[in-house]
């Protein structure tokens, strides 16, 4: 069976007449690689703390008690390696790690601050747990 031809591809969509930016491509490549890199359970709010300056990962695991330190622990590593977060070891007993945000890690910031927008338009309701 053939194939049917679909005009749209799903790589690139021009924005509808509504939209502020009449007539702008948009990539879903590049939207997905964004949300790879910062989907993930704490991603987001760890990115939020860190915007307010470096922390220790034990600050981290206090701000976020709801994470385990597997899990907070592999998404510190996830946006370390995209370039997202620093990690720094500092040589003392016990060690302390500390992390920051990179230049690149704070060019996140708009993009959090429009969730919050977004979310606060939700209201109360919408936050709280199903």
């Amino acid at each position: 069976m053939k194939k049917k031809h679909n005009p749209i591809s799903p790589r690139n969509v021009v924005l509808p007449d509504s939209s502020s930016n009449v007539g702008q491509t948009v990539n879903y490549c590049t939207i997905r690689r964004t949300v790879d890199a910062i989907a993930g359970k704490w991603k987001l709010l760890i990115i939020a703390y860190l915007l307010g300056g470096g922390k220790r990962y034990s600050e981290l695991r206090a701000l976020i008690p709801e994470a385990t330190e597997n899990t907070l622990s592999r998404e510190l590593r996830a946006l370390e390696a995209d370039g997202i977060v620093t990690r720094t070891v500092l040589p003392q007993v016990p060690p302390r790690v500390d992390y920051a945000l990179t230049a690149y890690g704070m060019e996140v910031k708009p993009i959090l601050f429009g969730l919050k927008e977004w979310g606060e338009k939700m209201g109360p309701a919408a936050a709280q747990p199903g």
